[in-house]
């Protein structure tokens, strides 16, 4: 009797974006006795789609004793995707049980993971197979493509027999019960809080009863997220046409019936989820004002985004880890069982045509992998310094700009018309003290508003026609030219020369506070808060002549503050004269 010797492989692929294939694949399986010649996994060329799992019943005349090593690879050819994640191989020796597995969690690719369309593996030992590292990948290796439930519906894989239809029903019964369960704490005035803001985010206010609300609602929706989707995916036994191989269970016949009636189930349990939750929020709304809604609202919001982005992903985290503690899932749990008559069996093996075999790459292909392999990194990175390069400027310039707001060019536009309006054309001192006059202090100190009306004290602080808040008095320096040897007694007009241990100026009028009454070239005062008293000290400083030929500049400094934008501007006058 030919090939009585059997095996069954089973291979697995990984579920991210790209992961299956339409090539075709061989391998060869090495033994301590013996070695396979070359097989085929998809001899019928039938895609490996991703998430999915590939099982091949390989007959052979004798056994191969304790396997070590396989070999595996691809044509990289096909109609779709060539690229291949391959997950793990598991090999059952159908007489004696024993059970291979060989881990890969890597590329068969020419464009992704390190460039090669070939591996060879050595079989996995107990102690890998066990370590925590291993079991938390194994658990959580699908967790957003297959196993979160608000994104899988979008990204699941095409081998699972969790369809999108029933990923969304579930989604659509989660959305509604979450509705429905911040809607029960609003069915009553009692205990109905609007104060007590725990945080402002200027947009909204989250209360701590609204935060209480939503951790609530995502525990009570806790088995409506549970339930449906475990008894969707009950795995549904495939009927298998290869003469001579079966599917078996433990079960029998009532593993398929009770795996039916409950996807049965999970529609009935999503529909009625669904309809009941829709219904009642609807008449719990009826009774509501606007405050209880947008309450209702917020709490909903929050309760949504901690159930699909915190709580959903917590959960699968925390069972994937409590699992790779509790539980060593054996390899050949894995694998279906099939019931193989073999008789049915040889009669098709003899049959069967023997498929196109795929051979591994030869060393000139290798080498030209090797080749396009280094050309790639190289490009790689390249590119990876330029975006390095790119993100790092962007950052400077971000860092650089972030402290400057939009509105400082209003803001320095407005002080610009108003409080220095013809100041660039101040160059002689009759031009300044008319300037003071028509523009500066009318500005600085406004006293009537636009209809007449007199302004109170705090309005009197905001410069006229601007929204910023005058900080502290305007300080009016200026800037003297040392005193030459044709420098005289200016007494008359309130500068002095005082001579020690050099000589220099000095500004002696009553009435008129001097901060530099010491022997300096700068000489400066802060101006009133009053319009009155601004305007006698500048009609002093004119009859005494503060600014005379020996003045080099003038200079006027003002604070500002504006409250809506919280934006500060510091504004700093020079004038030249001649």
């Amino acid at each position: 009797m030919p090939a009585p010797y059997l095996y069954q492989i089973t291979v697995t692929t990984g579920s991210m974006l790209g992961a299956g294939t339409s090539a075709r694949i061989g391998l060869q399986v090495f033994g301590s006795k013996s070695k396979t010649t070359i097989k085929m996994i998809n001899s019928d060329g039938e895609s490996l789609p991703r998430g999915g799992t590939h099982d091949v019943i390989m007959p052979l005349k004798t056994s191969l004793g304790h396997l070590e090593l396989l070999h595996i690879w691809h044509d990289n050819t096909g109609v779709d995707e060539t690229s291949w994640f391959l997950r793990d191989i598991i090999i059952k020796d159908l007489q004696t049980k024993e059970v291979y597995q060989f881990i890969c969690y890597d590329w068969l690719s020419e464009d992704r993971g390190d460039f090669q369309v070939q591996k060879v593996l050595h079989v996995a030992t107990l102690e890998q197979l066990g370590c925590f590292s291993s079991q938390l990948r194994e658990n959580t290796d699908a967790m957003f493509y297959d196993q979160h439930l608000w994104t899988s519906p979008f990204v699941s894989p095409e081998g699972s027999n969790f369809t999108k239809s029933e990923r969304l029903s579930c989604c659509c019964a989660v959305f509604n019960s979450i509705m429905l369960s911040n809607a029960m704490w609003y069915k009553s005035d009692e205990g109905f809080v609007t104060k007590n803001t725990v945080f402002d985010l200027g947009f909204v206010q989250i209360t701590l009863q609204e935060l209480y609300v939503s951790l609530m609602t995502v525990v009570m929706v806790l088995p409506v997220v549970l339930v449906p989707a475990r008894l969707f995916r009950v795995e549904v036994p495939a009927s298998i046409t290869a003469p001579g191989i079966r599917r078996s269970s433990k079960y029998g016949s009532w593993k398929g019936i009770l795996s039916r009636w409950s996807k049965y189930v999970a529609w009935f349990l999503v529909a009625m989820v669904s309809i009941l939750s829709s219904f009642f929020v609807i008449l719990y709304s009826l009774d509501w004002g606007r405050k209880k809604s947008e309450a209702w609202l917020k709490t909903f919001f929050f309760s949504f985004g901690f159930s699909s982005i915190i709580a959903e992903t917590a959960e699968i985290l925390f069972l994937a880890t409590l699992f790779a503690l509790v539980c060593n899932q054996r390899p050949s749990n894995k694998q279906k069982t099939y019931n193989i008559k073999e008789k049915d069996l040889h009669l098709h093996l003899y049959d069967h045509k023997a498929p196109v075999k795929v051979y591994p790459p030869g060393a000139a292909s290798t080498e030209r992998m090797k080749v396009k392999n280094e050309q790639r990194r190289k490009f790689f990175f390249v590119m990876k310094e330029y975006v390095l390069l790119f993100l790092f400027v962007v950052v400077l310039f971000f860092i650089s700009h972030h402290d400057k707001d939009p509105f400082a060019f209003n803001a320095s536009q407005t002080l610009y018309d108003t409080v220095l309006e013809d100041h660039d054309s101040i160059t002689t001192a009759d031009e300044f003290w008319t300037w003071t006059e028509e523009t500066l202090l009318p500005v600085l100190y406004p006293s009537l508003w636009y209809n007449g009306w007199k302004m109170k004290y705090l309005d009197r602080q905001f410069p006229l026609y601007t929204e910023a808040f005058r900080i502290g008095p305007p300080r009016l320096t200026q800037v003297r030219k040392a005193p030459d040897a044709m420098a005289t007694d200016l007494s008359q007009n309130g500068w002095l020369v005082v001579t020690g241990d050099g000589a220099c100026w000095q500004f002696n009028v009553t009435g008129v506070m001097s901060h530099n009454s010491g022997c300096s070239e700068e000489h400066s005062m802060e101006l009133p808060s009053l319009l009155g008293l601004a305007t006698a000290i500048f009609s002093d400083l004119r009859d005494s002549k503060w600014i005379d030929k020996y003045t080099d500049y003038l200079v006027l400094d003002l604070s500002l503050y504006y409250p809506a934008q919280k934006l500060f501007s510091s504004l700093r006058l020079t004038a030249n004269l001649e």
